[in-house]
């Protein structure tokens, strides 16, 4: 079955070129009623069958259990405020468990963004297969950055991961840095004092670890609420932007890398030879977390949040993407 959205205004996605050198992003809002749809529903991991956890989804309105390019062409209207953008995003749900009776609550999501780069800059020579006249993203590079080829399926985390990163809690979307670490959680807040993790924490019992970096930001979850304006707990997750066309589009454990600075000039991070740069996707999806601040004590070293597929260390955040961007719509050029 196809699920249906309403459909959202117009609305310009802004954007601003600099140097091959410096870095730039796009930003798609999907601002509303909270996701597309929810359901145990996986098109990459469980193509057909009932996937083994909850999703939260935003994106194309023919979201479904398999999806071909055609499904994708075929949807109607979107979640997202670019109405030319078919694809699909989707993260586990999040619960609440209510630590005096143990029931679980669907934690709302309170709105998801979207950055990318590529297609909210102007080119007067557009083709369908690569973005002229594009060499930004959001690291400096080497490489030209080409469209998403149609149909492209990405999956970016470890979703069955229940320990701290071996890295740590700070990002690493570098390969010649380390351990990629392309998920965090952040908790904006009027104050970090007292800190959002424990400073003593080893991540192992009951909360996540601080990066070292980001006083709002860490690996698994905090046990502090966040009171951010307009900015409750936020699930961060960064793709890799190196697509390896012999693996394929449907290959989403080998079609895909984090570029690599290894060997390059000032840093620059470059995919490796015969693969294509796409643009960096980074998602932030924002939970409606401030609902349960009553109903649980922080700052005590555990904290009531439970991923769908079970985590209650948050470790295994992750997300999916199916590409099918309509780059030649007027909003590209708007």
């Amino acid at each position: 079955m196809h699920f249906k959205a309403t459909a959202i205004p117009l609305a310009a996605l802004s954007a601003t070129a600099f140097a091959k050198d410096s870095r730039t992003f796009a930003v798609n809002h999907f601002y509303g009623q909270g996701p597309l749809t929810m359901g145990r529903m996986d098109p990459i991991v469980s193509p057909g069958t009932a996937s083994s956890h909850v999703h939260a989804i935003q994106g194309g309105s023919n979201f479904n259990l398999t999806m071909d390019n055609d499904v994708l062409l075929d949807s109607r209207c979107t979640s997202s405020l670019v109405q030319a953008d078919k694809s699909n995003y989707w993260t586990p749900a999040l619960y609440f468990q209510d630590p005096t009776n143990g029931s679980f609550i669907s934690v709302p999501m309170f709105y998801m963004n979207v950055y990318y780069l590529c297609v909210a800059l102007r080119s007067s020579t557009f083709e369908r297969s690569s973005c002229p006249l594009i060499k930004n993203s959001f690291e400096p590079t080497d490489d030209d950055i080409k469209a998403f080829p149609v149909g492209l399926r990405m999956v970016s985390g470890n979703y069955s991961l229940r320990t701290p990163p071996p890295g740590g809690a700070a990002n690493v979307l570098d390969t010649n840095e380390g351990d990629i670490q392309p998920v965090q959680w952040t908790c904006p807040r009027t104050s970090y004092d007292p800190p959002s993790y424990p400073a003593d924490s080893d991540g192992l019992h009951g909360v996540g670890i601080q990066d070292p970096n980001n006083a709002g930001a860490g690996a698994g979850f905090p046990d502090m609420n966040c009171d951010g304006y307009a900015s409750p707990l936020r699930a961060d997750i960064h793709f890799p932007s190196c697509y390896n066309p012999e693996a394929g589009l449907d290959d989403f454990k080998r079609n895909a890398v984090f570029p690599s600075s290894k060997g390059t000039t000032g840093g620059k991070a470059n995919c490796p030879t015969g693969w294509t740069h796409l643009p960096h996707i980074f998602y932030e999806v924002y939970w409606n977390t401030p609902l349960f601040v009553d109903m649980w004590e922080q700052g005590n070293g555990t904290q009531p949040f439970i991923l769908a597929n079970g985590d209650r260390t948050g470790y295994s955040l992750h997300g999916d993407f199916v590409g099918f961007l309509i780059l030649m719509s007027p909003w590209y050029y708007s």
